[in-house]
């Protein structure tokens, strides 16, 4: 990585920089280079499932409004659900079947 790009990934504020994301994102011209790594002897990989998690999670919550919109949109629903759910248990607690009113201002949902 030349010091232009370098420069460029500093100036990001960041706490959580997803590196492979943000080498993309920054525009620079790339090159691929091809290896094979060597099999691995001694020891084993001190990723464990839960980073390996966190680093997915990280990828996609960086580079993604797509996370943001589901959350919205499901925080309307559940927004909308208890609204309809006040308002029928808030009508429901205050039906008297014989017609008088049981102090329906007094109550808040």
């Amino acid at each position: 990585m030349n010091r232009k790009a370098v420069d460029v990934i500093n100036r990001f504020q960041e706490s959580n920089k997803f590196l492979r994301g943000i080498r993309i994102w920054i525009g620079f011209k790339q090159t691929g280079i091809e290896y094979e790594r060597d099999f691995r002897y001694v020891g084993r990989s001190q990723y464990t499932l839960k980073k390996y998690l966190h680093f997915a999670f990280n990828a996609i919550y960086s580079f993604s409004y797509i996370p943001l919109r589901i959350l919205t949109f499901l925080g309307f629903i559940v927004a909308g659900f208890s609204f309809v759910r006040g308002r029928i248990f808030f009508r429901w607690d205050n039906i008297d079947f014989t017609g008088n009113n049981r102090g329906v201002y007094s109550k808040i949902v």
